[in-house]
This record gives structure tokens, sequence and C-alpha cells, in this order.
């Protein structure tokens, strides 16, 4: 199995709150993590049978029934839904169009990125996925709280460069939930999480594509930003001619 150590908590998460539900969707899975980069965190990934099948449009997975096979009863009957789930996804990091600012963020710092989720449960609708990781006072419930402890896995694992929170909802929850490993640099401009005995830099955004995302302005110096903090490009030199 990729990624085996990560994805098999996944999969065991998934049986303690779903058991043999057929009504529930497979989570995702993440492919091996490259140590270092940026990473991109969002809040859950969305579910768009349409637009896969157009990325896997012209692929080996052309043919797939992409709804039968997201089903977590899917996942559960067959050993390698894990690895073909991943295979696919690698398709979708090609050819999604809102991952274009992620590359452009990445070639600007001269290093790769990653995108993870804080939780990895499919549903596209916030509204309807919000209550089912938290209770009537907003609070993580465990199905919740057993995902974020598979995401800070996954943070100690990966030892980006930098984090880039790009969602809204996401920030909030990590400045709750990790409020005791964060703190602000005044100096520098951004907040700073700890992991173990290191320190990473994190930028809290909104949305870098869609109709809600950061505008142009606002997101030059996001880019700006991060860069100064994780770019490993040489500061430009101003050159500047004085005539007497």
């Amino acid at each position: 199995m990729i990624n085996e150590a990560i994805n098999s908590k996944i999969l065991a998460t998934w049986n303690k709150h779903f058991g043999a539900n057929d009504e529930v969707l497979a989570p995702i899975f993440y492919d091996d993590f490259k140590q270092g980069g940026l990473l991109f965190v969002g809040m859950n990934p969305s579910f768009n049978p349409k637009g896969m099948r157009a990325i896997l449009r012209g692929t080996e997975f052309e043919k797939l029934d992409f709804e039968s096979f997201s089903k977590w009863s899917t996942a559960m009957s067959d050993p390698t839904h894990v690895d073909t789930s991943i295979r696919m996804g690698r398709l979708v990091k090609e050819k999604y169009s809102p991952l274009k600012r992620m590359h452009e963020i990445a070639k600007e710092c001269n290093t790769h990125f990653q995108h993870i989720d804080l939780f990895v449960y499919r549903q596209t609708n916030q509204n309807e996925f919000l209550p089912l990781i938290r209770d009537t006072k907003r609070v993580l419930n465990e199905f919740g709280r057993d995902q974020l402890e598979i995401f800070l896995e996954a943070l100690k694992e990966i030892r980006p460069e930098a984090i880039v929170v790009s969602n809204a909802g996401s920030c909030g929850i990590i400045r709750e939930h990790f409020k005791d490993k964060l703190f602000f640099d005044e100096h520098r401009g951004f907040h700073w999480l700890t992991l173990d005995t290191e320190r990473v830099p994190v930028f809290f955004s909104s949305m870098l594509s869609g109709q809600r995302a950061l505008d142009t302005g606002s997101y030059e110096r996001l880019k700006w930003h991060v860069v100064q903090a994780a770019g490993k490009r040489p500061p430009a030199r101003l050159s500047v001619k004085i005539e007497i």
C-alpha cells in the first residue's frame, strides 16, 4: 500500500466510525509524502464525479464507474482501492487548474509543493460537512478529532519549509486546536507552528481559486511573503546608476 502508515490510519478511522455503511463515500488517501517544500492546507476534499470523468478521459481509468468506485463499501472489499485512488489523484494534480497558484508560489520559492486537507471526508458542501465533525457548540467531535490527529501526523512526516492554510474555515480550526503551538512573529509578519522541536512558518489565507479566491493584489503579497520565509532564491539586487 502506498504511504501505508498514514493510509492505514485513515482506513482504521473509517472502520471505527462507519463500519460497513454502504451510504458513505470512501475517504481520500495520500500519496507518499515528500519532505520539505511548501504545504498547502485545505478543509476537506470535494466530490465531483463530472469533473473527475473529464480528468480521467483518455487515461487507463476512462471506463471506471467513478461513483461506484468512490463508495466506502468498494474500498472495504478491494485491496487495491487505496493505490488506485492515489494514482487517479496524481492525474488530478497534473490537470486540475485550481492548483495553478500553488504551482506558481512553489516555482517562485524554487521548491516543490504538496496539498493535504485537515479532514479526509469527501463533501463539496461545507454546510453539510461541518455538522459531521463538530457538535452543536461548534466543538470538534470524536470523528473530527480522529482526522485531525492524522493531519498532525502528516505534518510531522512532511516537515514542510512553510505552510499556507488556504481556507478560512481551516484557519479557524488550526488557530483553535493548535493555539498552544502557534505564535505570531511581529517582526516577520507571519505565524510559527512548533512541531516537536522545530518551527515552521504558517500563513493563514483564504482560498487561492474559485469564487471566493484572493484578489490579485492579495495573492501577490502572499506569494512575496512566502518567498521571504521559505524561498531558496537569492534576493534580487537593485542596480542603480548614479550620474554626477
